[in-house]
């Protein structure tokens, strides 16, 4: 997880800043696009509940990778059927892929489904928690809440998921999406005041909170890495 927080905080960092140059000129437009792609990408994963624990077991004492290694029996695909694919895909059978360049009908069906999840969990129903929970951290903990109290509950491995499960799990997820979706429009809304901002060198409160992950060395980063696995794992241990 801690991967996320700097590379959330290296894109917000560079988006925000029309000096620093930490990849290339900060004014180039492929580095800020490179920079915003990142960011939405990792936006989405920190809101992904098994990418913020893994469940241990006396067989798989190393963990099961976040459900990667946990198999279902779901899609009739050894390569498709694990705990954390179904959560990657929000628990609907896509006829089509959606993991490459989109065509025509494939963006609409994306622009239909965000509209869809938009209407179902507005901006003003989770604006509490969205005020309230205004770090890397607390969004990080929310999947870990998630992956604890109800991923890995009352499913058995190799059988595929009840469907009271299901329809939980892709309720949950589209929350999860709406949260991560509103954040990143706040947090670009922030960025580009923070641009035309008279004190742009000076980062806002909110900014800096989402920056605050980018002072660690990388020698505490490794120790704390393995030290925040090592807590997850007991989490989730059952």
């Amino acid at each position: 997880m801690l991967t996320f927080f700097f590379s959330i905080a290296d894109s917000v960092r560079f988006l925000s800043s029309n000096k620093e140059d930490p990849y290339g000129s900060s004014k180039s437009i492929m580095g800020k696009s490179i920079s915003l792609r990142f960011l939405i990408h990792n936006f989405g994963d920190v809101h992904q509940p098994l990418h913020a624990a893994e469940r241990v077991t006396p067989n798989r004492p190393g963990g099961d990778m976040g459900g990667n290694l946990f198999t279902i029996k779901h899609y009739n695909n050894t390569g498709m059927d694990n705990l954390h694919f179904i959560w990657d895909e929000m628990f609907d059978d896509y006829k089509t892929s959606i993991r490459s360049n989109l065509n025509a009908t494939q963006y609409q069906f994306i622009e239909q489904l965000s509209l869809d999840i938009q209407q179902e969990y507005t901006f003003d129903l989770l604006k509490n928690q969205i005020t309230k929970n205004s770090t890397q951290k607390l969004w990080s903990q929310e999947s870990l809440d998630v992956a604890v109290n109800f991923a890995y509950k009352n499913i058995q491995e190799g059988q595929d998921l009840p469907e009271a499960y299901q329809q939980q799990g892709r309720d949950i997820c589209r929350n999860r999406v709406a949260l991560a979706g509103y954040r990143l429009g706040v947090t670009l809304d922030k960025i580009y005041k923070q641009i035309n901002s008279k004190e742009s060198s000076v980062l806002s409160k909110y900014l800096s909170d989402l920056t605050q992950f980018s002072t660690i060395s990388k020698k505490t980063s490794v120790s704390k890495s393995a030290s925040k696995r090592k807590s997850v794992k007991a989490l989730v241990t059952n």
